[in-house]
């Protein structure tokens, strides 16, 4: 198997994990749309699993992806720029 590159340009120079700001959001937001505020329960402890695998997954990257403490270096933030 080939070498793998990381993508650092573009949309991947921004937090690493953008799609996961984008399904919270919609979690989040869906029962709200649809006039439901108990939907937040269940959305909140969603984001908070979702959280907790940006941890997880960070972790298991920088221990067996040769480059990836590099590129986390280059890119800081993992969700919110400014935030985290």
């Amino acid at each position: 198997m080939g070498a793998i590159m990381l993508a650092i340009a573009g949309r991947w120079n921004l937090p690493m994990l953008w799609a996961y700001v984008g399904i919270m959001g919609g979690v989040l937001c869906s029962g709200l749309a649809l006039g439901s505020w108990l939907s937040l329960l269940p959305g909140a402890v969603f984001a908070l699993l979702l959280l907790w695998r940006t941890v997880v997954e960070d972790r298991f990257l920088h221990e067996h992806f040769d480059g990836y403490a590099d590129y986390a270096r280059q890119v800081p933030h993992r969700l919110v720029p400014g935030l985290w």
